[in-house]
């Protein structure tokens, strides 16, 4: 068997249009702000060395941080949707260029 590297590879890449990425700000919902500072006092607690590396370690918080940045949903269930959240920010450009693809988009 033998495994390439994506730098040997080479995989065919579909050309972004315009050249380069489009970027869409997303600001933090009050949600996303509070969820933050609950993630900064567990980050704060490992560096004191108050919890047990068992319970919290820096893997999970960052997991969660990446999370949050998405949509306060996936980390906390009781959170509400949020228009402005970078995954409803994804919906309307994806279902654009999907749409434009297959020459009509079923929901």
């Amino acid at each position: 068997m033998k495994i390439e590297l994506e730098t040997t590879a080479k995989p065919p890449r579909p050309r972004l249009k315009g050249g380069k990425p489009i970027i869409i700000s997303c600001p933090m919902s009050e949600a996303q702000r509070a969820l933050q500072a609950e993630v900064e006092q567990r980050g704060d607690r490992l560096r004191n060395e108050d919890v047990d590396p068992g319970e919290d370690n820096v893997m999970a918080i960052n997991t969660d941080c990446r999370k949050l940045a998405l949509d306060a949903r996936l980390l906390s269930a009781t959170a509400t949707d949020c228009p402005g959240s970078k995954i409803n920010g994804c919906v309307p450009p994806s279902t654009h260029v999907i749409a434009q693809s297959f020459g009509g988009l079923s929901l």
